[in-house]
């Protein structure tokens, strides 16, 4: 159906279409019209294909075709993010926060997911505990329903929502203003700093003062600074080593005991048994999540 542009609403939080796309754009819908209609909501709100809309209206067109779909809220802005992911010319910033929003959205619409969810239904079902059984997660995981949208390793999703998440809103709002992206190695490193590191750096690297960060921690503070943040990063090291060590130890004895009661698996039901099933399904994907950051980690350093 045929939509006025001037009824169609743009929210406010949406990333701005970029100006060459634009132009480009609008040449192709001049030369071979507009292929793919832009989709809105019932109210008009855009869904999908802002650098669609603001190509028609270089144009001047007054009205264009659009899909309205039932989608609203935030499944609506789930779908809009989608959309963002295809441009090839995100920066690592950007889609550190896309895929931290995502993840936020996914696990409100389906808080079924979330981590330790699986696992908690089981337990309290194990104790005769009544749960609703619709709260048991059919739907993929946010990182693998990520991966297969967007295309991307699970340990790449985990790496930027990480860095996404340890960064400050004052370091990422002055890391916007850079000439040029910030790779994802920098974000990384700014990212373990202190706040005020963090900012300071940010606004040393975007003033062009230094080009580095380790520049700024070799150069840019005191010797005795420099001595807490190395001694700081190892004792972090410790204690992650320290955590895995003991985490690797409860798991292999935790499935030492429950593999002395096959017996007891022999007894339950069917439905239980897939419970049960679903649960190590869940214990697996999170391991693997877990190996694949490390190992990719392993080959970046």
């Amino acid at each position: 159906m045929k939509v006025k542009i001037d009824e169609i609403k743009v929210n406010p939080g949406r990333r701005t279409a970029l100006e060459n796309d634009i132009e480009e754009l609008a040449f192709s819908i001049s030369e071979i019209g507009l292929l793919n209609p832009i989709t809105l909501t019932g109210d008009y709100t855009l869904v999908a294909g802002l650098h669609r809309l603001e190509a028609v209206k270089l144009l001047s067109w007054t009205e264009v075709e659009c899909t309205i779909t039932d989608l609203n809220g935030l499944t609506a802005e789930l779908a809009e993010l989608d959309e963002n992911f295809a441009r090839a010319n995100l920066s690592p910033l950007e889609i550190g926060d896309l895929y931290r929003r995502r993840k936020d959205i996914y696990e409100m619409l389906y808080p079924e997911t979330r981590a330790g969810t699986a696992q908690a239904i089981g337990m309290n079902k194990a104790k005769g505990n009544k749960v609703d059984c619709n709260l048991q997660s059919r739907r993929k995981s946010f990182i693998e329903d990520t991966a297969s949208v967007t295309g991307s390793h699970p340990s790449t999703i985990a790496r930027h929502i990480k860095i996404a998440t340890d960064l400050t809103p004052d370091a990422k709002e002055t890391l916007r203003d850079a000439k040029k992206p910030v790779s994802s190695t920098t974000l990384k490193k700014i990212s373990k700093l202190t706040p005020d590191q963090q900012k300071e750096v940010s606004t040393l690297l975007v003033s062009g003062e230094i080009q580095t960060v380790d520049e700024y921690l070799t150069k840019g503070q005191p010797q005795e600074s420099e001595s807490l943040t190395a001694e700081g990063f190892q004792r972090e090291q410790i204690a992650a080593m320290m955590g895995m060590a003991y985490f690797a130890d409860g798991v292999i004895a935790h499935t030492n005991d429950f593999l002395k009661q096959a017996d007891t698996f022999a007894q339950m039901s069917r439905e239980n048994l897939m419970d049960v099933l679903k649960m190590l399904d869940a214990i697996n994907s999170s391991i693997q999540t877990l190996g694949d950051v490390v190992a990719d980690c392993y080959s970046t350093s």
